[in-house]
């Protein structure tokens, strides 16, 4: 497909997810979805790249400081979102975010996919992995997108209110951005049960719980790595002293 068909495509998974799933329900490959979750990642990428410099800009301008007096003051006031910035390594950064978050991307589309299966199967659910995985990726690119507004505001608030310059801007920003962020998390969620039922023939409600009980299998093995990482870190750094006592 040329650029344009791919955008379009995207766009009407989110538009249009029943509608656009069923219509892709037979066209579904492995490839093409990896396609789609690689575009998710240089999309999500690129624009927080360039909305978060954006904001630097525009901001510092605004108040009449450098970027490199901003990050000084936020160092001064304990803010760890700019203190530690080494702009210097910033180039390099970016592009550690970039194939960290393309690895993410990927293993987390297929892991979390097969535990949905897995789930699916045991609902009765009739359809195949790769059918699935092609569906759910469909609207991916385009959730870049919606995920990226109100990041863009949190982003803004956290700025401005460095330094108590703008606390009311800060508490307004973050405070619509978490409305969003809701809003946009249903609304995957909802994307996300009716390419289940698209792919495995069963009612909206089975897909609604299968979505639930995978949220707390991935849930639980998230944190079951985060306590394993922890007791890892805490060995190398205190040796012969045990964590809990």
């Amino acid at each position: 497909m040329e650029f344009k068909e791919w955008v379009e495509l995207w766009y009407n998974a989110v538009r249009h997810p029943r509608s656009t799933f069923k219509k892709q329900k037979n066209k579904a490959n492995y490839e093409d979805g990896a396609v789609n979750i690689i575009s998710e990642s240089v999309i999500s990428q690129v624009l927080a790249v360039v909305s978060t410099w954006a904001l630097v800009l525009i901001i510092t301008n605004f108040v009449g400081i450098s970027i490199e007096e901003l990050i000084s003051q936020a160092a001064q006031r304990g803010n760890l979102f700019l203190g530690g910035v080494d702009l210097e390594l910033v180039p390099i950064n970016i592009v550690i975010n970039f194939v960290v978050a393309l690895i993410i991307g990927i293993v987390s589309w297929f892991v979390f996919g097969w535990i949905a299966y897995k789930i699916s199967l045991w609902f009765q659910g009739k359809g195949n992995l790769k059918t699935q995985l092609y569906l759910v990726s469909l609207y991916s690119p385009g959730f870049a997108v919606l995920w990226w507004f109100p990041i863009l505001l949190m982003n803004a608030g956290l700025f401005l209110g460095l330094g108590g310059r703008n606390i009311l801007a800060m508490v307004g920003g973050m405070g619509v951005a978490i409305i969003l962020l809701i809003l946009v998390l249903i609304y995957q969620i909802y994307c996300f049960v009716y390419a289940l039922v698209e792919t495995h023939n069963y009612s909206a409600g089975t897909g609604l719980g299968v979505c639930l009980i995978g949220s707390l299998i991935i849930g639980a093995i998230v944190f079951g790595l985060m306590m394993v990482g922890f007791l890892i870190g805490f060995g190398l750094l205190n040796p012969g002293i045990t964590p809990f006592g």
